[in-house]
C-alpha cells in the first residue's frame, strides 16, 4: 500500500482540499494490489451526502487514474 499510496500522495492532498472546502475529507481505508483497489471513507459532509458515489467516481477516482490509469477506487 505505501507504494501506491506515495505515487499519488500530491492528487490524494489536492482532492482532499476540494472536499474540505465542502466541509468534507477522505481518509485512506485499504489498498488492494491484487485488484488494484482502493477503498476509501468518505468523511464530513462528505459522508452522508447524496453526490458521495458521483464524487467517488467522477472526481476522486478520476483524478487518481491520471496517476495510476487502472486504479479503481470504491468507498466503504
Amino acid at each position: 500500500m505505501e507504494k501506491i499510496i506515495k505515487k499519488l500522495q500530491n492528487k490524494i492532498d489536492k482532492i482532499r482540499e476540494v472536499l474540505k472546502m465542502d466541509g468534507g475529507d477522505m481518509e485512506i481505508i485499504k489498498y488492494d494490489e491484487k485488484n488494484n483497489l482502493l477503498q476509501i471513507k468518505l468523511l464530513g459532509m462528505c459522508q452522508g451526502c447524496p453526490m458521495a458515489e458521483i464524487t467517488v467516481k467522477n472526481f476522486i477516482e478520476k483524478e487518481l487514474q491520471k496517476e495510476v490509469p487502472e486504479l479503481i477506487v470504491e468507498k466503504v
